[in-house]
């Protein structure tokens, strides 16, 4: 929970083409109505009590404060409703997160008014709530609310209507308020390890490389200084052609040329979603696994440039293309793997032959031998290179690894 005192924004109820009575308002809240705080029920029983005793005994004094304790109760409810509709709150959208991230609510909130409103503000996630508390006020000004929420598993998670309530000024009763449900949902990626590039890059070219023909990884020998970022001093590791001899000699120490990253090679990159019809833990974990592992690739190959990524989830390819806010990025590339369920019977995808045939070519499994291996092989004319999440590759490092 967090308490904040923020200024709230005064917005017109009507556009000016509403004003003209050419159109109604729409309502962007639905009515909840009231609810009794566990004071309120301590305050009317209190108020019943006194007003009892003041009627029986003849008392005056003690009849007049059963009434003001009713008054107040009164007034309680007509101010917490008069905050409650003041305050409008719209959610933002929400882009996909990893399951090892933590995902961030983001709130607008703004007021129809030029008085103060009072009220909390309750986002709900997959049952977890999210609260604020805002304090008063000032017009003509807006404020953004940012929470952190709690880690989530995979999947896609509905977001519930926003919840605006209020209880000024005694917290006795208060009038709460949903606003208008909205298309909103949380989507949560697989897991990402860590993922080596140099290492996948030099695996991928002593492995098939982009034309699906063996070669051997060439050195990086270049006198060209275009490619040169900059000099560094010695790493362990380093090769002795990339000294810098001039530098080196002037400053005493041993320092090298420091190049460019090249650009990730294109891959289409094929996920084989296999489970058993009875699955056991064993092989959910298995799944977890796999979708991990091509969710680490992913990131690694299209980091740079999310166009070079080629996705491939059979049974969800007409899945494959993302929805705002994550449209042509990398992550709405991944939407698809946060949908699989895994199935006995996976399909073999249609491939672009032209994409299949200049790419590296991978097929992440959740068993050890997939026929989607062979199939993919025959349909592109070239070959596909198999990993298997129970046997990670040494330029993997798992999100997860208590769990192997």
């Amino acid at each position: 929970m967090t308490g904040l005192t923020l200024p709230f924004c005064r917005q017109p109820a009507w556009s000016p083409r509403e004003r003209c009575g050419v159109s109604k308002p729409r309502r962007s809240f639905q009515r909840v109505g009231y609810r009794l705080s566990r004071e309120g029920q301590l305050w009317i029983a209190l108020a019943f009590i006194l007003g009892l005793i003041g009627w029986y005994k003849k008392i005056n004094v003690t009849l007049l404060v059963s009434y003001t304790m009713a008054g107040l109760l009164i007034v309680n409810a007509v101010l917490a409703r008069l905050h409650a509709r003041r305050i409008r709150s719209v959610r933002e959208p929400l882009n996909p997160v990893f399951a090892n991230e933590t995902a961030h609510a983001v709130i607008r909130v703004s007021n129809r008014y030029a008085r103060s409103g009072n009220v909390e503000v309750i986002d709900t996630l997959a049952g977890r709530s999210v609260r604020w508390f805002l304090h008063g006020g000032l017009a003509d000004s807006r404020e953004v609310l940012h929470q952190p929420r709690l880690r989530l598993s995979r999947g896609r998670y509905r977001c519930d209507p926003l919840l605006v309530i209020s209880g000024f000024p005694f917290g006795l009763i208060e009038y709460g308020m949903t606003m208008l449900p909205d298309d909103r949902e949380q989507v949560v990626l697989p897991a990402r390890g860590e993922v080596d590039v140099e290492g996948l890059r030099r695996w991928l070219a002593r492995s098939g490389g982009e034309a699906g023909q063996r070669r051997q990884p060439l050195r990086r020998v270049t006198s060209d200084h275009a490619d040169v970022r900059g000099v560094r001093p010695y790493r362990p590791g380093d090769s002795i052609r990339w000294i810098h001899w001039r530098t080196t000699a002037r400053r005493g120490e041993p320092m090298v040329r420091e190049y460019d990253e090249p650009p990730s090679p294109a891959i289409l990159l094929v996920v084989d979603p296999w489970l058993p019809a009875n699955p056991s833990d064993e092989d959910f974990r298995r799944l977890e696994a796999t979708l991990e592992l091509a969710a680490s690739i992913a990131v690694a190959m299209g980091r740079d440039d999310a166009s070079r990524l080629t996705l491939l989830v059979p049974g969800l390819e007409s899945m494959a293309r993302p929805h705002a806010p994550a449209k042509n990025t990398l992550l709405g590339t991944l939407i698809s793997l946060a949908d699989v369920v895994g199935s006995p019977e996976v399909s073999v995808p249609t491939l672009n032959l032209r994409t299949a045939r200049t790419t590296a070519r991978l097929l992440v499994s959740s068993r050890p031998r997939s026929p989607l291996l062979e199939s993919l092989s025959r349909q592109a004319g070239r070959p596909f290179l198999f990993l298997d999440a129970e046997s990670p590759p040494p330029w993997y490092l798992s999100p997860s690894p208590t769990r192997r």
